[in-house]
């Protein structure tokens, strides 16, 4: 028969102690318990990390600050909703994409791939840690002022990860502006000599302190509003629209 010739193998065979042999099972038993408990610590942790990844993304995600996540070859890798929002892609658009293509106005374009070709070879930047006022690109192309910080997240070797965190201040500046034209037109009423004098600093004042390019003062006339005082950064530039203002009567 097959099965008779397969002898019976027992201890005696390799002459091994039976209490050799018990606590070989009993360190099995220990280390299989060990094993077990480790599994269930590290599936624990897992699950731990998990649930943290996931709230730091929560995180991201309703944060007031636009959030832009950069690689260190300057590649958007993470979009928050807030950018989305202030700046006009959605975060499937711009991931994979240059950051300075993007966000970073043609003129300043050099200075950021400087910036970064720096970095990588010092492992330092003058804008880590700091908060900085400049303009960012929208997507139609228009500019808008944000206030930028950029930290170093993840450092490992060569490789390296940027958040950048941009808040809107026009509604700041606007604000500051304003507040800055109150304080001139107080100054000038309480120091002018005459409704002459009052009334062109009053225009001056709103347009160099709101920067509008030209600013006109209609007034009630004969027929109608007139303007007899206007006020231009630059005069010769805007020559011809300011003699069209000071002739022209509108119906009312």
């Amino acid at each position: 028969m097959v099965a008779g010739a397969v002898p019976a193998v027992g201890l005696s065979d390799y002459n091994v102690p039976g209490w050799l042999f018990i606590l070989a099972v009993l360190a099995a038993a220990v280390l299989g318990a060990v094993l077990l408990l480790s599994r269930r610590r590290q599936g624990r942790a897992i699950e731990e990390l998990q649930h943290s990844t996931s709230h730091v993304a929560a995180i991201v995600d309703s944060a007031m600050d636009a959030i832009v996540v950069m690689d260190q070859d300057g590649r958007v890798v993470q979009w928050n909703p807030t950018a989305e929002r202030l700046f006009g892609w959605k975060a499937e658009e711009v991931e994979g994409r240059l950051v300075s293509e993007t966000l970073v106005p043609e003129r300043w374009r050099l200075d950021h791939e400087k910036g970064l070709s720096h970095f990588r070879r010092t492992g330092t930047g003058p804008v880590l840690g700091k908060v900085r006022e400049l303009s960012a690109l929208h997507k139609d192309g228009s500019e808008l002022p944000v206030d930028l910080s950029i930290t170093l997240a993840v450092r490992d070797g060569d490789r390296a990860t940027f958040v950048a965190y941009l808040r809107d201040v026009a509604a700041r500046q606007r604000a500051e502006r304003i507040q800055g034209v109150r304080f001139v037109v107080a100054s000038v009423l309480s120091e002018a000599r005459s409704l002459a004098d009052a009334t062109h600093g009053v225009v001056a004042a709103i347009g160099t302190r709101l920067r509008m390019p030209v600013v006109a003062l209609w007034t009630p006339t004969l027929g109608g509003l007139g303007s007899d005082h206007q006020w231009a950064a630059g005069r010769e530039a805007a020559d011809a629209l300011l003699r069209v203002t000071a002739t022209t009567t509108l119906s009312v």
